[in-house]
């Protein structure tokens, strides 16, 4: 088991250290490692695991789109 201390916004993880820090939320985990953007802000701590919230991932994954990645996008749609 795996110590890891999340700070959190409600319930969404905005950062995850490894050490004990104030304001930041202590879980145990089996795993001694976390997903790839745990600290994107897509991830949720549900009953002391991260959960990844899909509506989140795709609003934040919308939301950091280059210009010209959303310039096509509108294109395509026409």
């Amino acid at each position: 088991m795996t110590k890891f201390y999340f700070q959190l916004d409600g319930d969404i993880i905005r950062d995850v250290i490894t050490y004990q820090h104030e304001g930041y939320t202590e879980a145990e985990l089996e795993n001694t490692f976390l997903p790839v953007g745990i600290n994107a802000g897509y991830y949720r701590l549900k009953d002391g695991v991260p959960v990844l919230d899909q509506a989140l991932k795709e609003e934040a994954d919308h939301a950091s789109r280059p210009a010209d990645y959303v310039e096509l996008e509108r294109r395509l749609a026409a």
